[in-house]
Order: structure tokens, then C-alpha cells, then sequence
């Protein structure tokens, strides 16, 4: 769309330009001239050559195909740091480098993911190894809990007032 209207305005102006070198005088004798001589037409010799007409216009040229570039980072929450990237305009191809990244805190934070994972590794695989130990140690445990239950509950009974019958008496000094 932008480039038609370019062009369209750039055609105006050159046909306007023609038009306007047509119909005005060149310079002030000619002018002068053609009013003494309003009477008969004047006559111009027509040659051949290259009719070259100049023109600056400012302007912005934009690509017709664009493609964006972004970087999705689903884990990685810290700036990215750019350390080069191609100038506005530049052709690139395939394989060329576009943006150049200073990779240091993504090295870093993933040194320390491989880093979890393997402590992770290491935890897991001492959890497996602690299974079939706490497997068989685990009915010892439930028993030992039952007794230890049941010796408290004894020595509960013991140690607390039996309600048979007995009720204290108020010491004389109280009276």
C-alpha cells in the first residue's frame, strides 16, 4: 500500500513538472516576446534527446516481507544481555547470525539445574535403596509401638486413683 502511494506521488510530481516546463515561459525574453507577438503563435523546434527531470523527495522505504524475531523463555526469568546484532536493513540468509546473546547467567543458571537434577538422582536413588530396609523394618517398629502402648497404658492404671469407693478425708486442722 505504502509503495503504491510512493509511487503515485512521485509520477504526480513528475507529470506536473512536464506540464509546468510546457506552459511557462523559460525565461524573460521569451515572455516578453510572446506578448509583443500575442498575435501569431511562436514556433519551436522540436529535437530528440533524453528529457531528464530531478527530484528529491524525503521518505521511508519498508520490505514487503518482514519477518519478526522474539525469544521465548519458559524457565530462564533473568535479561538477556545483547552483546551483537545485524544493522537495520541487513540481508541475511540462512545460517547467518542475527542477535548474539552474552550467554554468561544462561550458562551459569543451567550449571545449576544439572546440578539439582543430579542431587535429585542421588536422593532418589538412596530413597530406593532405604525401601526394602524400611519395608522390613516396619512391622518391627508397629510392634514395638503396640508394646510401648500398652506398657503406658499400664502404668497409667497404676499410677492414677481408683475411684472404689475411698474418698479422702479432710485433714482435722482444716475443720
Amino acid at each position: 500500500m505504502n509503495r503504491t502511494v510512493c509511487w503515485l506521488l512521485i509520477s504526480a510530481c513528475f507529470v506536473s513538472g512536464i506540464f509546468w516546463s510546457l506552459t511557462s515561459p523559460v525565461n524573460s525574453q521569451e515572455a516578453s516576446n510572446a506578448a509583443t507577438d500575442s498575435a501569431s503563435p511562436a514556433l519551436v523546434k522540436a529535437e530528440t534527446g533524453k528529457l531528464v527531470i530531478e527530484t528529491s523527495l524525503k521518505g521511508t522505504l519498508e520490505a514487503e516481507q518482514t519477518s519478526e524475531l522474539f525469544i521465548e523463555a519458559k524457565s530462564f526469568a533473568g535479561p538477556f544481555t545483547v552483546k551483537s546484532a545485524a544493522t537495520h536493513g541487513t540481508r541475511v540468509k540462512k545460517g547467518d547470525v542475527v542477535l548474539e546473546l552474552d550467554t554468561v547467567k544462561i550458562d551459569q543458571a543451567l550449571s545449576d539445574l544439572r546440578l539439582e537434577r543430579e542431587i535429585a538422582d542421588i536422593a532418589l536413588k538412596q530413597a530406593k535403596d532405604e525401601l526394602p530396609i524400611l519395608e522390613q523394618s516396619l512391622p518391627l517398629n508397629l510392634v514395638a509401638a503396640e508394646r510401648d502402648k500398652q506398657n503406658a497404658e499400664e502404668d497409667f492404671k497404676r499410677y492414677t486413683p481408683r475411684s472404689n469407693g475411698i474418698t479422702s478425708r479432710k485433714s482435722p486442722s482444716s475443720s
